[in-house]
């Protein structure tokens, strides 16, 4: 019995000397999981529940959209600018929306009522856009 008590407290020793040997290692897991969450959004502190990848291209998207408003604004005399939408719908992950505001009738509404026309121009207004913001970066013109 004495054997086995002893037995016993060697490896409680042990345990307690591998717990405290983990500490550290068990907070850099802490750590990490926690930017994982981030990064995924998954994490209760990613307030807009956007994964990285998203939230990046939503930052983009917002870039392309200013650029994209000021050749719209050229083309509809005024009457339309582009808006980055960070609401989710239909499916679409949140952060990548954009919606139309129309300055004639003072109301901000999603790109999909746009009359073909209308589209057209929007659809060029964002290629046009996207040239800017790439040519930009590029240090071109």
């Amino acid at each position: 019995a004495e054997e086995r008590c002893a037995e016993l407290a060697r490896l409680s020793r042990e345990a307690a000397d591998e717990v405290r040997r983990l500490g550290p290692v068990r907070q850099e897991y802490e750590r990490i999981a926690r930017l994982a969450g981030l990064a995924a959004g998954t994490s209760a502190d990613n307030e807009r529940k956007m994964r990285l990848e998203a939230y990046v291209l939503a930052a983009r998207l917002e870039q392309v959209a200013a650029a994209a408003t000021a050749r719209l604004q050229r083309m509809s005399s005024g009457r339309y600018t582009l808006v980055h939408s960070d609401a989710r719908a239909g499916g679409r992950r949140a952060g990548l929306g954009l919606h139309v505001v129309d300055a004639w009738t003072g109301s901000e509404r999603d790109t999909a009522t746009l009359s073909g026309g209308e589209t057209f121009f929007a659809s060029l207004a964002l290629a046009l856009g996207l040239a800017d913001v790439v040519t930009e970066e590029a240090g071109g013109v």
